[in-house]
């Protein structure tokens, strides 16, 4: 007898409570109350999802969500994927979407740290953007002071915003140079301030150049909710 056969025989309860749906028949069918359940999804949020299986004993639950087909997962009342935050300005660039959607699924497992280096660095990516040079007269990516003074030149950042600038700054050094962790709290201030400078940037002139929908006179600006997920954890 193999070691793999020894191992499946001797574990043969961890089938025991599985429950499977199954459209021929089985233990629950697909049109009981039993086959959905309501629950968040990580890209959707609230939602209703169907029951592909759960272990009986302790009601862990395998499902899908309704909407987007993904899968969910449900361990003794938490759910994962978890909720990303925040939301997705209109007209990202695929570049700026991809560092954006990172940041959003570093918060949503609780990885600060990693979340804050790269709204950092995403500050740093603006303001080469907007024109400021990607290297100085050394031959060195720009500073992050060089950086926001750019930006503050360029109206991106207005002189409400500059304390929130000097905390990403400083949050930012953390970071890089030292092992204290950042608090889930302090990261999503960083993030939300992110967020917003990717608005100023990129999503008034996708509003601008989709223009009002037809027989619509708010279509603009309800655009920005239809477009961009609303909901927040």
């Amino acid at each position: 007898m193999s070691d793999r056969s020894a191992m499946i025989i001797a574990m043969p309860d961890m089938y025991s409570d599985l429950v499977i749906a199954n459209r021929r028949g089985g233990s629950f069918d697909v049109s009981s109350s039993e086959s959905y359940r309501m629950t968040t999804c990580g890209s959707c949020g609230p939602t209703q999802a169907g029951v592909v299986g759960y272990s009986a004993g302790n009601k862990n639950y395998w499902l899908r969500c309704s909407n987007c087909g993904r899968g969910i997962v449900e361990v003794s009342g938490k759910t994962y994927p978890e909720s990303r935050p925040l939301s997705e300005p209109l007209g990202l660039p695929p570049a700026e979407q991809d560092a954006w959607s990172e940041v959003r699924d570093c918060l949503s497992v609780g990885a600060s740290t990693a979340a804050v280096m790269i709204c950092r660095k995403i500050l740093l990516h603006l303001a080469v953007g907007a024109g400021l040079p990607a290297k100085d007269e050394k031959d060195r990516a720009p500073s992050f002071v060089a950086a926001v003074t750019h930006l503050r030149s360029e109206g991106l950042i207005t002189p409400k915003m500059v304390a929130w600038v000097d905390r990403i700054k400083d949050v930012g050094n953390e970071a890089n140079h030292e092992l204290q962790p950042i608090m889930p709290e302090l990261a999503l201030d960083v993030a939300q301030f992110t967020e917003q400078l990717l608005r100023l940037t990129y999503e008034m002139d996708a509003l601008m150049a989709r223009g009002p929908e037809p027989g619509d006179g708010e279509g603009a600006q309800q655009g920005v909710v239809r477009g961009s997920e609303t909901w927040h954890s």
